[in-house]
């Protein structure tokens, strides 16, 4: 009588990260000008992040931090320059790999 074990639902940022590369992926290959197609990567990119990112680790350290030191424009300073210079890094990894991609293509 006992049913097999479902599959966990797919988690909202995996949904969200997968709507969002559709969403890139359509616009990039679109016949439309280019800064109509900029703007869609953009505000695709930023939905996706933000909605992944609540409520993760480093908002809560921010949160905290901040509640500690009451210096919350030192603190938004100092995480803002940690996580941008993280996503830098991911957005160098990103380029490098999308060129590799393209040659490969060629």
């Amino acid at each position: 009588m006992n049913s097999p074990p479902k599959a966990p639902p797919e988690s909202l940022p995996q949904s969200l990260v997968a709507e969002a590369a559709v969403i890139v992926d359509s616009s990039a290959h679109a016949q439309s000008d280019d800064f109509s197609s900029v703007w869609r990567c953009f505000v695709s990119t930023f939905v996706t992040i933000f909605l992944a990112e609540l409520g993760d680790k480093t908002q809560v350290a921010t949160l905290l931090m901040s509640a500690q030191s009451h210096e919350p424009w030192v603190v938004f300073g100092g995480c803002s320059s940690g996580v941008g210079e993280h996503k830098f890094g991911g957005r160098a990894v990103g380029a490098v790999v999308g060129e590799v991609s393209d040659a490969e293509d060629a």
